[in-house]
Parts: structure tokens; C-alpha cells; sequence
């Protein structure tokens, strides 16, 4: 029974723990940690959008002033243009094998980042608690995230040094309250948690309860 909630426990960390939204505002990226910094996001992305529109409107219409001045030099430029770019690219063409080992080292390396990408958004609008870890909003709650998970597999392993009903107590206690403390920094740097991270609380207090009660047992034995 302790096993599997310990698994369980673990299982926590790679559900939605945080909300988390990122948006395009041109070439920035911006990221968003609650539904509020989402709309912010879309609108600076809409003007973005806007402005740009207006901007390449201008420069078409500039474009359209000045092209009957260079429409006798354009066959020679492009003729030009065709035989540099058409000896470059035999001269640069890869052997065969070459060309099939780099594609399956990117299809490789790619694949990785996509596993990732799942492991650290399980969903569009979430970090996982591993997620969480590297790119939570600011890096006290990443260290404390961090801690919880270390704290977590240790108890799964159940190594020699925590074998003791007494070490087991302390480190489900400092658990807990690294995300309560995670809690408070989330609501004070206006972080939306996620049912992961409540699952993986109430599952915390359930374990420590079932310790100290087995503690009890023990001792009145």
C-alpha cells in the first residue's frame, strides 16, 4: 500500500501542476502563468499584428513607386542569381550516406525534444511538476519543486539511511511544506496551480497520516 501511493505520489509530477500559456508577439515569445497574462498576451499580439500590417502596407506601396526604375537591370541580376545559386548547390551536395545519417539524427534529436516538450507540457496550458521545475516563473519555486521531487524518490527507494519510521515522518513533513510553501510564492507571484498539484498534496497528508498512525501502532505493540 505505501509503494503504490509512493508511485502515485511521483505520477503527480508529471500532471498539470501550473498553468502555463505561451503566446507570440512577434519575434518575442511571452509566457503566461494565469488566464488574466493570457489576454494581456493576445492583445499585445493582435496590435503587434496590426502594426505590422500597416508597416508592410507602406513598404508595398514604396515598392510599387520604385520598381518600373529597375525593371531593365532585373534579367541580368536574376540570370545571375540563377547561375551562382545553381553552382553552389552541386558543388555543396552531400555524399548519400552522409545525407541519411544527419537525417535520422535530426529526426532522432527531434523526436527527443518532442518527448520532452510532453513531459514538461502535458497539456496546452500547463506545466507538469517536472515542467515546473525549469520554467516556473521565478527559481525559488523551481527549488522548491525540485526539492518535493528529490524528496519523493527517495521515499519510493527507501534507501537504508530512511528506513526509520522517524526519517520517513521528517522528510514526508519538509514535503509538505515546500509546497505550501510553493503554494504561498504561486499566490503572491500570481501563479494558477492545477489539480496535479493538489493531488499530489492531499496524497502528502495522507501518507503522513498513515505513518504516524503505523508509527502509533507500533509503539502501543
Amino acid at each position: 500500500m505505501k509503494t503504490f501511493l509512493r508511485i502515485l505520489t511521483l505520477v503527480c509530477y508529471f500532471l498539470p501542476f501550473t498553468f502555463f500559456v505561451k503566446t507570440c508577439v512577434g519575434p518575442e515569445m511571452k509566457l503566461a502563468y494565469n488566464k488574466n497574462e493570457v489576454a494581456v498576451n493576445k492583445e499585445a499580439a493582435l496590435t503587434y499584428e496590426k502594426q505590422k500590417h500597416i508597416q508592410d502596407s507602406i513598404v508595398a506601396k514604396h515598392m510599387s513607386d520604385t520598381s518600373q526604375d529597375h525593371l531593365s537591370q532585373a534579367p541580368a541580376i536574376d540570370t545571375l542569381k540563377a547561375d551562382t545559386t545553381q553552382k553552389s548547390t552541386l558543388s555543396n551536395v552531400p555524399p548519400e550516406k552522409q545525407s541519411k545519417f544527419k537525417s535520422k539524427l535530426n529526426n532522432f534529436a527531434w523526436s527527443l525534444y518532442s518527448v520532452w516538450e510532453r513531459v514538461k507540457m502535458p497539456t496546452d496550458t500547463s506545466l507538469s511538476g517536472i515542467g515546473t521545475i525549469f520554467s516556473y516563473k521565478n527559481i525559488f519555486g523551481k527549488m522548491l519543486v525540485g526539492l518535493s521531487f528529490i524528496i519523493s524518490l527517495l521515499l519510493l527507494f527507501n534507501t537504508k539511511y530512511i528506513k526509520t519510521g522517524k526519517r520517513k515522518t521528517i522528510l514526508l513533513a519538509t514535503n509538505i511544506l515546500s509546497l505550501i510553501i510553493f503554494l504561498v510564492v504561486s499566490l503572491l507571484s500570481s501563479v494558477s496551480l492545477l489539480w496535479g498539484f493538489w493531488l499530489l498534496l492531499i496524497l502528502l497528508f495522507f501518507e503522513l497520516y498513515n505513518e504516524v498512525v503505523t508509527k502509533n501502532d507500533t509503539t502501543q505493540e
